[in-house]
């Protein structure tokens, strides 16, 4: 069985990743963003995926990337609110070099992106196993109430710290975090309907 740390893209998967090796449970990859070049889109080695029973991989995007087979783990998928999200991977692309990306026209591409495959990417999750929904604000909120969450559902992997699980996670808003360094400006492009 694997455990799986999903979602689209700036949902907090990495930070979910680094609580869960913080807290004592093998996670594939290297910190701070637990990836590994062997775990690539359309192509995954097959000794890799092997090699991961028993260990918490990060699955960002699931539908673009490897898909592993059916019932083969449990998926802890990790929401944020889409604005702040849409925000904060337009600041990390014009950060890694897409400077000549209209901001706008990205952030409408990549909100439209992630309302198509919300519905897919849900019933994929669901065909690994048990599925656990956690929002990135609850991490940041209540970094023991997120570890305890943690802990329960991978609790197969084996038994989390909570204590140094939490303390992963340093104080902060889940606003689209000012500090990378690119001003998108304020993009309320009322990209995702509140009804």
């Amino acid at each position: 069985m694997i455990g799986f740390v999903a979602g689209f893209g700036r949902c907090g998967t990495s930070l979910a990743c680094a609580m869960l090796a913080a807290g004592g449970l093998q996670v594939a990859g290297l910190a701070p963003v637990f990836e590994d070049h062997r775990f690539s889109p359309r192509r995954t080695d097959p000794a890799w995926r092997l090699a991961q029973t028993g260990r918490v991989v990060k699955w960002v995007c699931p539908l673009t990337t490897w898909c592993p087979d059916k019932a083969q783990g449990r998926v802890l998928w990790l929401d944020r609110n889409p604005e702040e999200q849409v925000k904060s991977k337009v600041k990390l692309a014009l950060a890694c070099g897409k400077r000549r990306t209209d901001p706008g026209k990205m952030a409408q591409e990549i909100a439209a992106q992630i309302r198509h495959h919300t519905a897919g990417a849900d019933a994929l999750a669901g065909e690994q196993g048990p599925v656990e929904r956690l929002a990135f604000e609850d991490l940041l909120a209540d970094p023991l109430y997120g570890a305890r969450r943690l802990a329960s559902f991978f609790r197969p992997f084996g038994v989390l710290d909570v204590a140094a699980a939490a303390a992963v996670v340093r104080p902060r808003t889940p606003d689209c975090r000012p500090d990378l360094e690119v001003d998108v400006g304020k993009l309320r492009l009322g990209l995702f309907s509140h009804a």
